[in-house]
């Protein structure tokens, strides 16, 4: 509700008046898409209404308004042509079963920044807050196991079907200052979440893990059916600590494998200038994809890679390694 207590913000679902001053007048496509509006309560009037989505699925699961006339909405989208804004963290959908995005808007018109927020396994985001830095944090389901983690998150590694993740983003949404995965080897769901300070949220869901993490002074710490509530307070580190990490995209790669020529096995060390995600794969002479290696979101700095030549004929071989736009290649002489 805004400070005239007579308007209120919320997220809606689909086939409502749209206004003239729209940010998306049109129903893009696909099953569904989301919208918001602003009503008069008072006057129990719609004072502007707009579909935001693509030409997939799109779902709209949290709003939330930053002042009068600026709002956060997140959810989830299988769209290729969400609109996302050019600088974004992640401007490029990875799952066909859909990504988490988040968008913020300032009404009537512009779309200020928008980005997607995922991996290759899917995910939606149930819930957004702002910190005191105004900082986007957010929370919801990946199934991803390169879902963007950060190295200060409290778990870095996907630990069953779905974990709830928290990843915090910059104003512009444009950087990922934190992010982690929460959960036990079988599922997760979150539902709710409360930020207290810059580095203290609660987060609640359902879990269906046996293994979920807790603490030693657990108000409960076993779970005793097949299904959980849980409760968790989780500090993701403050902006005066944790440091913002570029989305910057490298303009080079460094590339190199030894032994070359090699007889079973060669060590490829390549070195990244950012943190990224790195496809590596592995080309005969005539073109053909042999080995591929989704090698995920890669820390900043020297790597090694041990590539091994079993069931490979000998022969010349190229290598090629992928971040984003930029990539880099080598070539291998397998000799046995």
């Amino acid at each position: 509700m805004d400070r005239s207590g007579s308007r209120e913000l919320f997220r809606l679902g689909g086939g409502i008046p749209i206004t003239s001053d729209a940010f998306q007048a049109d129903f893009g496509g696909g099953d569904k898409d989301g919208f918001f509006a602003l009503l008069d309560l008072d006057a129990s009037q719609v004072v502007y209404c707009s579909y935001i989505g693509g030409t997939d699925l799109d779902e709209n699961y949290s709003l939330l308004s930053l002042s009068a006339n600026r709002i956060v909405i997140a959810g989830r989208t299988r769209s290729v042509n969400f609109p996302v804004s050019a600088n974004a963290f992640d401007t490029t959908l990875s799952c066909a079963l859909g990504n988490g995005y988040v968008s913020i808007l300032q009404i009537p018109v512009p779309l200020l920044y928008s980005t997607y927020l995922g991996g290759t396994g899917g995910e939606w985001v149930s819930n957004v807050c702002v910190d005191s830095e105004g900082n986007i944090v957010a929370t919801g389901l990946t199934s991803s196991g390169d879902f963007p983690v950060s190295h200060d998150g409290i778990d870095t590694s996907l630990n069953g079907a779905s974990d709830v993740f928290i990843a915090t983003l910059s104003p512009s949404l444009d950087q990922l200052h934190y992010g982690t995965y929460l959960g036990g080897a079988e599922q997760e769901f979150s539902y709710s979440m409360l930020l207290l300070s810059l580095d203290s949220l609660w987060v609640g869901g359902e879990t269906y893990s046996s293994d979920f993490p807790v603490t030693p002074d657990a108000f409960q710490p076993t779970r005793p059916g097949l299904i959980s509530n849980f409760l968790s307070c989780i500090s993701i580190g403050s902006g005066a600590t944790v440091t913002q990490r570029s989305n910057s995209i490298p303009t080079t790669i460094k590339l190199a494998a030894y032994p070359n020529p090699f007889n079973s096995a060669t060590n490829l060390l390549f070195t990244l200038s950012t943190r990224r995600y790195v496809t590596l794969r592995i080309f005969d002479v005539q073109g053909r994809l042999v080995r591929a290696y989704p090698w995920g979101f890669t820390v900043a700095g020297e790597h090694r890679v041990i590539i091994d030549g079993t069931g490979l004929a000998s022969g010349m071989y190229w290598i090629r390694l992928e971040s984003g736009a930029v990539a880099s290649e080598t070539k291998v002489i397998l000799l046995k």
